[in-house]
């Protein structure tokens, strides 16, 4: 996932990177919300329909995830040397 941290959100429009925060890993995924002081900070850039897509986008991510944990999915051939897949 992107990060901030990297500088790979400089590259987007300032709405585009406000959804990129509120999804990063710390919030929706981790922790399954989002602060108030990320709503303070990024929740007036989006418009409440893409938030939402957001969000089913992420819980779709993280049922097919949970899915393929649970059931030890293989990992593709061609993916298996991308770091942090199959113990990479």
């Amino acid at each position: 996932m992107f990060s901030r941290n990297h500088g790979r959100f400089e590259a987007f429009a300032a709405r585009e990177r406000a959804l990129l925060e509120l999804c990063e890993a710390e919030a929706m995924v981790r922790r399954r919300t989002v602060s108030r002081q990320e709503w303070d900070r990024y929740g007036t850039m989006p418009i409440p329909l893409e938030v939402v897509d957001l969000i089913a986008l992420l819980a779709q991510y993280v049922l097919f995830a949970l899915t393929n944990n649970v059931l030890q999915v293989p990992v593709e051939a061609s993916l298996a040397q991308v770091t942090g897949l199959a113990g990479n």
